[in-house]
């Protein structure tokens, strides 16, 4: 009897253990058919995005220095859907005379406000 009970107990507490953790990974973003343009000191960058939360963030980057303030882009949608989405961005002078290529992170959030599922995309300069 005593192992029976044990037993029961240790299942109840694997199976509440697990909540928040499933709860944790229940926000998630995927980003499909990126596509940047750019021309002088702008870029555009386009793509689709389904998000659950209903919106992602962006920085840009550029070696290990972050080049610009976080931005936070709001989608109306249903979760699961795909929402079409454009950013525009201006680059200085020092940017674009860098060695380094400029990097947007695209990402999203969870509950704790901790980066989740980035995505490093670099932007090709045209140098005149």
């Amino acid at each position: 009897m005593r192992y029976f009970m044990l037993i029961i107990i240790v299942f109840l507490l694997a199976a509440c253990g697990n909540e928040n953790q499933a709860a944790e990974n229940n926000n998630s973003i995927v980003f499909q058919n990126i596509d940047v343009v750019s021309d002088a000191n702008e870029f555009v960058l386009t793509g689709e995005v389904a998000a659950t939360e209903g919106e992602f963030f962006y920085v840009i980057e550029q070696g290990d220095e972050q080049i610009s303030e976080e931005k936070r882009i709001s989608i109306a949608q249903k979760s699961g859907d795909w929402v079409e989405f454009e950013i525009k961005e201006k680059l200085s002078e020092a940017v674009i005379e860098s060695n380094n290529p400029p990097i947007m992170m695209l990402y999203g959030k969870n509950m704790d406000d901790e980066i989740v599922n980035p995505n490093y995309i670099p932007v090709d300069i045209k140098k005149e």
